[in-house]
């Protein structure tokens, strides 16, 4: 049964598997419903920062991250929670953008970001994380 599972999230495109994925730390931080379908979108505009990266090694580079920052994680969400700077925030795909604005990426995050969605979006979520594009 776990076999088929398992067989059955290795047909599933990439950014349902890393939606998946973020969802399990996602809830931990907050009971906020995300918007799958941006979500999956954001990941899929996400993807080519990785550079072809196995779905395994992307999940892992978001897991690490936030087992490092956990209590960060969880004190940002609590103030996010009362005064939100960026709703972006309450989607699963904002660890995915913590991660990759811990790893000095903000430049090509920009850039692919801005082909798609305001800038000041991103920007507000960064600086909710502790980030800024100054």
């Amino acid at each position: 049964m776990e076999f088929d599972r398992f067989n059955a999230d290795l047909k599933l495109p990439p950014e349902v598997q890393i939606y998946k994925a973020l969802e399990t730390h996602f809830f931990k931080l907050t009971a906020h419903p995300p918007d799958p379908a941006l979500s999956l979108d954001i990941i899929s505009l996400l993807l080519p920062i990785y550079h072809d990266a196995a779905i395994t090694d992307i999940t892992a580079r978001v897991d690490g991250y936030v087992t490092q920052h956990e209590s960060a994680l969880a004190t940002i969400y609590a103030l996010q929670d009362e005064a939100t700077v960026s709703t972006l925030l309450f989607q699963p795909e904002a660890l995915m953008i913590a991660e990759l604005l811990d790893h000095d990426e903000p430049t090509a995050l920009r850039s692919l970001w801005n082909t798609k969605f305001p800038e000041s979006e991103l920007e507000h979520l960064a600086v909710a994380l502790g980030h800024s594009f100054d």
